[in-house]
């Protein structure tokens, strides 16, 4: 008796397995953590020479296998960082370990095959590859533009690791800092960086 009952369990938990589909349709790209532009999913980069290459970091989830880039309206699809032609020089690729990640963008003039004019832009796209399939992209935008076009950032100032936002009668800061976003510049007793609005 104890023979038949184990054979029917058998088949029942058979059958069971049978019938269980894994639903991988299910996954969304927009389910999947998607690196980031100087931490942000949408970056805007206003370059006023279009002839420089463009230094860029951000951070990418550490579950992710590889990052993958394109510049949009390439005739070259998605590669790897590794082997990508949108890059140039050094690439660190820290997603697995640390989080992070930093390249240098080939410059506009030499993507577009031409000098762009005022006002022109590149998108550049990167996702993090899982075993399950690809992130949504995180977007960098490059603009060529003149200083008169760039609007002013926000600035702070830290001293003895306190966040100053404004003017205070027991200080006075004054300095002239690069458009580019995350310049900071610093002294003996202070500290300034430029951020986004």
């Amino acid at each position: 008796m104890k023979r038949v009952i184990a054979l029917v369990f058998i088949l029942g938990s058979g059958a069971a397995c049978t019938n269980a589909k894994p639903q991988f349709s299910d996954f969304d790209s927009s389910q999947l953590p998607s690196p980031k532009f100087f931490g942000q999913p949408v970056y805007t980069y206003g370059t006023v020479n279009p002839n420089q290459d463009i230094l860029v970091n951000g951070t990418c989830d550490n579950r992710g296998q590889d990052l993958e880039i394109r510049r949009v309206g390439a005739s070259q699809d998605w590669t790897s960082v590794a082997s990508s032609s949108v890059l140039t020089g050094a690439i660190t690729n820290l997603c697995s370990s640390g989080g992070t990640f930093s390249f240098t963008v080939v410059n506009m003039t030499a993507q577009l095959g031409a000098a762009p004019s005022l006002g022109d832009e590149m998108r550049i796209e990167l996702r993090s590859i899982y075993s399950v399939g690809p992130s949504s992209p995180a977007v960098l935008i490059v603009r060529y533009q003149n200083t008169t076009n760039i609007k002013p950032g926000r600035m702070t100032m830290t001293q003895g690791g306190q966040r100053r936002l404004d003017s205070a009668t027991s200080f006075r800061a004054k300095a002239n800092i690069s458009p580019i976003s995350g310049t900071s510049a610093s002294s003996t007793n202070f500290h300034l960086n430029r951020m986004d609005r």
